[in-house]
């Protein structure tokens, strides 16, 4: 039987499954935020939810812009990698 692979998005790719460092999907389930992982079953479905990650940017920009301040919040756009997708098998 093939392997089957899952794409997640994070900073960068993870050596281990320690899952705290994916970009988590938060639900709220029967009234409490739940954190898990954001897996996708194809590439195509993890680069979709990458380009809408982006384009909320902004507003996250100026939301901890007005929260932080501009100078913290440059210096840490600075000091962090961009969100990619990356692949990791079963």
């Amino acid at each position: 039987m093939e392997e089957r692979s899952y794409w997640y998005l994070d900073n960068g790719p993870i050596d281990v499954p320690h899952w705290t460092d994916v970009t988590p999907y938060e639900p709220e389930v029967e009234g409490r935020t739940v954190r898990a992982p954001m897996l996708f079953t194809t590439r195509d479905k993890a680069e979709t939810e990458l380009r809408s990650f982006d384009e909320g940017e902004a507003d996250e920009y100026l939301r901890a812009r007005r929260e932080l301040g501009e100078a913290v919040w440059n210096r840490a756009l600075d000091n962090t990698p961009p969100h990619e997708v990356f692949e990791i098998g079963e």
